[in-house]
C-alpha cells in the first residue's frame, strides 16, 4: 500500500508526523484530493490539549484545499487537476437526522479529523485526503486566487460570518469581539460587512491586538484594563449593541455579557471545553439575547465569501502568521498551542 506523510493523533499533546496509508476511492461518491495547503484550527487544539479526543491513529485537520487527484464514478463536473476547497464537514442527506435537517447527527457524516458517535474521520493535515460525498462538499477555487487568499474560507471566515449574522448587526451599531485568535479576527472582518460604527477587539496579547487594529478594530488589552468597563466608557456608558464571544471561556463569555447594552445580542462562536453558569436574572431583567452554534449553512456562506474576496471586500491574509512545510507540523502545533513566535494562523504545506 502506498504511503504518505500525515499529522496523526497519538494522545494528549502528541499529534505526530507519521507515514500513513495513502487514501483511495472507496465509494463511487468519493474523490481523492492532493492537499496543497492545510491549517491548524483552534478546535484542533482541543484535541491536542486533551479537551476531547479522537481515536488513536486518526489523521487530524478539517481546514484544507488542494488539487483533485481522482474522482469516483458518481462524481461529475470535476476534473483531475482542478483546484478545490473542501467544506470542513459533510453529511449523507439521506439518513433520518439528515431528513430532519440535523446534519450533526448524520450516521455517515461528521467533521474531518474529528470524532463522531460512529468513529473518527480522517482529516486533511496530510499529503492526500479522501473526500466523501465529493460532489456536494468540493468547490472550485476561482481563477486568480491563491491558496492564501482562500485558506480561511474553509472554516474561520464562515464561522466569523455566522457569528456576525447571529449578532444581527445593524448599520451604525457598536460591536465588541472578545478574542483575537483567527476566528475572532474573522468575526471582526465579517462584522464590518454589516455597517457598524465601531468594532472593539478584546484580547490579552498585544501581537494579536495589533493585527486587529490593522483590520480596523479598536484594540482593548484585557490584561491591562477591565474590558467591559472600558467598552462602556467608549460607548457613553451604554455598552455595545452586539457582543461576539470567540474564545470559548467563561471569562470572555462574561466579558461579552457585561459589555453589552440592554436588549443587545450576544453571539457565541467559541468552542467551550467546560460549562458556564448563566446569570439568568441579569438576562431576564435586561432582555439580552444569546445565540450560539456552528455554521451549518456553508453552501450559502462559502460562495458568498469567495465573491467578496474576489471583489476585494475581504482580505483575511493578515491573519496568516506562518507558512511552514508539513514536515514541521509538530513544531507548528506547539507554537500555536503555547502562543510562541507570534503564532496566529499557521498554514502547513504538504510536499515541502
Amino acid at each position: 500500500m502506498e504511503k504518505m506523510k500525515a499529522m496523526v493523533y497519538r494522545g494528549v499533546r502528541k499529534i505526530m508526523l507519521e507515514d500513513a496509508p495513502r487514501p483511495e476511492i472507496i465509494e463511487p461518491t468519493d474523490a481523492v484530493v492532493r492537499v496543497t495547503s492545510t491549517a491548524i484550527c483552534g478546535s484542533d487544539l482541543h484535541i491536542y490539549n486533551g479537551d476531547y479526543s479522537v481515536d488513536d491513529g486518526t489523521i487530524v485537520g478539517h481546514e484544507f484545499l488542494g488539487v483533485v487527484e481522482e474522482v469516483g464514478a458518481h462524481v461529475t463536473g470535476f476534473e483531475v487537476g482542478e483546484r478545490v476547497l473542501v467544506y470542513p464537514g459533510f453529511s449523507c442527506e439521506t439518513c433520518e437526522p439528515c431528513r430532519r435537517q440535523i446534519p450533526m447527527g448524520c450516521e455517515k457524516g461528521g467533521i474531518f479529523g474529528n470524532p463522531t458517535p460512529y468513529g473518527s474521520i480522517h482529516g486533511g493535515q496530510a499529503e492526500y485526503v479522501r473526500v466523501p460525498f465529493a460532489q456536494r462538499i468540493m468547490l472550485r477555487i476561482p481563477e486568480g486566487l491563491t491558496d492564501e487568499d482562500v485558506m480561511l474560507v474553509t472554516d474561520m471566515l464562515p464561522t466569523g460570518y455566522f457569528g456576525a449574522e447571529n449578532g444581527d448587526i445593524k448599520p451604525g451599531d457598536t460591536v465588541a469581539v472578545f478574542g483575537c485568535g483567527p476566528v475572532g479576527l474573522c468575526a471582526q472582518i465579517c462584522a464590518r460587512l454589516f455597517g457598524p460604527s465601531k468594532v472593539f477587539a478584546v484580547d490579552l496579547l498585544d501581537y494579536r491586538l495589533k493585527v486587529a487594529e490593522r483590520l480596523g478594530s479598536i484594540p482593548i488589552n484585557a490584561s491591562e484594563v477591565d474590558a467591559s468597563s472600558r467598552i462602556r466608557e467608549l460607548t457613553d456608558g451604554l455598552g455595545v449593541n452586539v457582543a461576539i464571544e470567540a474564545v470559548g471561556a467563561a471569562a470572555t463569555f462574561y466579558g461579552a455579557l457585561m459589555s453589552a447594552s440592554p436588549t443587545s445580542n450576544i453571539s457565541v462562536i467559541g468552542i467551550f471545553a467546560e460549562g458556564v453558569e448563566l446569570p439568568m436574572q441579569t438576562l431576564c431583567m435586561t432582555n439580552k439575547k444569546i445565540t450560539m452554534g456552528l455554521p451549518i449553512r456553508l453552501p450559502e456562506y462559502i460562495p458568498k465569501l469567495l465573491n467578496l474576496i474576489r471583489a476585494g471586500e475581504i482580505d483575511a491574509r493578515p491573519i496568516i502568521s506562518h507558512t511552514l512545510p508539513l514536515s514541521e507540523g509538530e513544531r507548528a502545533y506547539k507554537m500555536f498551542a503555547d502562543r510562541l513566535d507570534g503564532a496566529l494562523k499557521i498554514i502547513l504545506k504538504p510536499g515541502q
